[in-house]
């Protein structure tokens, strides 16, 4: 696999490999707008709530942390991140549910967090995450998710950056072209009434996104318009996300050599968990799409029988057959991610003599 070249960013490359939140895909494709800083603190959050679920819908963190996310001086002050925090308070975020058999739509309005508190004694805040937020946050395994590499999302300059990142990663993992209809991107962002002029909103938003995340070293971005007539009513994204979709591995110099690692070779016979479960045309796609995995691991047929399990009940059957095989790949992909992730804080927990 090719090396990233993570340096880019700043940061040390393990360091990256943990801050990793797995975003729920109806966080993803909510509606909001923040600003950047907003935004900074926002996705941190949500990464403390998930990393830390024993403490429920709160958060701490500590006026230093604040701060390095923080640019304007004066935002830095303890005033400063109040004000900063109250302003937050004010945003919303609005979630889509289909209705009708997905004919139609109603959007949902919901504070992003109910409130905060400093405690001058430790110099640290607790932020209060609204109770619908992190709900979906607990809950992205059932409904799917994005993951996203905070270091990446932090590095990036501008709001409208983070959520492209967002949206694309969405579907990098699935697909190569990703296609947004011109007014849903708006929508998504909430810019329906600050660019009016489709040239302007190529040059500040497309354009610019796709100059700051390729500049990440983790992404190779183009885009196509698509016209009706003569107006844009749809990009294409030619995207090449080069990042890891499995974070959690230990570094081959190190040590400790018994972190589980994704398989490169197949092995001489490609074991099959369950190869009744598939017809004669998916159980080709499968052996094609999933040839370097050997699920002989336990971790692999966890994530096997999880995904087997999530197709049949979506879709009430008892065969992966062609129309659900798309949707079978995309989950198990996800949670083998997860298993991954959970076999190696396992490894990692059992290392450290504890």
């Amino acid at each position: 696999m090719k090396r990233l070249k993570y340096e880019k960013l700043g940061v040390p490359e393990m360091t990256i490999e943990k801050n990793i939140l797995m975003k729920n895909n109806v966080l993803v494709k909510a509606r909001y707008s923040l600003t950047l800083v907003q935004s900074k603190i926002f996705i941190v959050m949500l990464y403390k709530l998930q990393k830390d679920e024993k403490r429920g819908m709160s958060c701490s963190l500590p006026r230093k942390e604040l701060q390095r996310l923080i640019s304007s001086n004066d935002s830095k002050t303890i005033l400063g991140i109040k004000e900063l925090l109250t302003q937050l308070m004010d945003q919303r975020i609005y979630f889509k549910e289909e209705i009708n058999g997905g004919k139609n739509s109603v959007w949902g309005q919901y504070n992003l967090i109910n409130g905060f508190e400093y405690n001058d004694k430790t110099d640290v805040f607790t932020i209060a995450c609204s109770e619908r937020v992190y709900d979906l946050l607990m809950s992205y395994l059932e409904i799917g998710y994005t993951p996203v590499n905070l270091s990446v999302y932090l590095s990036l300059k501008n709001p409208n950056a983070q959520r492209m990142y967002d949206l694309l990663r969405l579907w990098s993992n699935s697909k190569k072209i990703i296609r947004y209809d011109v007014e849903e991107l708006k929508e998504l962002l909430m810019l329906e009434d600050k660019y009016k002029n489709y040239a302007d909103f190529k040059r500040y938003v497309l354009n610019s996104s796709k100059k700051a995340l390729n500049e990440t070293g983790v992404f190779e971005i183009d885009f196509k318009e698509n016209k009706t007539g003569r107006k844009v009513t749809s990009i294409d994204f030619h995207v090449k996300d080069l990042d890891d979709r499995v974070y959690f591995k230990k570094n081959l110099n190190e040590e400790n050599k018994d972190i589980p690692e994704k398989p490169q070779n197949p092995s001489e016979s490609f074991f099959i968990p369950n190869e009744d479960v598939f017809t004669k045309g998916t159980i080709i796609l499968f052996k094609k799409d999933f040839k370097d995995y050997d699920f002989k691991e336990e971790y692999l047929q966890d994530a096997f029988y999880d995904a087997m399990a999530a197709l049949f009940e979506k879709d009430d059957v008892e065969k992966i057959k062609h129309n659900g095989y798309k949707y079978f790949k995309t989950t198990l992909l996800e949670k083998i991610d997860y298993y991954f992730k959970k076999d190696y804080e396992r490894l990692m927990w059992e290392n450290s003599g504890k």
